[in-house]
């Protein structure tokens, strides 16, 4: 899983750099903690649903808090170390097969997310209303 976290990160960060070489390390993070955010929000509208529980604006604060304290637990990492990190993704990943499909498939799932909690909205919320 670890590995599968630090693939995503290098291919979003590897995009961003090639829009922009200044903050494409952090932007990295905050796509990748951002697609986990909407994963847990498309979980929680259905689970709503089927308890009968209304979700409110707090309630999306607070599913969001933790990923907000990841994201932000990551200005307090010096920019040597992500660049390491980087650097390091960059090594391992250099000669790898199909690398285009594959960071199509990363942007697939960083936009597949939010799709996904605009149709479980759709879907649920709508049916309560």
């Amino acid at each position: 899983m670890k590995t599968l976290f630090y693939y995503c990160y290098y291919r979003i960060a590897q995009a961003y750099r090639s829009f922009n070489d200044n903050d494409y390390l952090d932007w990295g993070y905050f796509i990748l903690y951002t697609s986990f955010m909407f994963i847990v929000f498309s979980i929680a509208v259905p689970v709503s649903y089927v308890l009968d529980k209304k979700l409110t604006k707090t309630t999306f604060v607070l599913m969001a808090l933790p990923f907000v304290f990841f994201y932000v637990r990551t200005f307090f990492i010096s920019e040597k170390c992500k660049m390491n990190l980087f650097k390091q993704l960059e090594k391992r990943y250099k000669n790898e097969p199909y690398k285009k499909l594959k960071g199509w498939l990363v942007a697939i799932y960083a936009f597949g997310t939010l799709a996904l909690f605009h149709i479980m909205c759709i879907l649920f919320v709508l049916k309560q209303t």
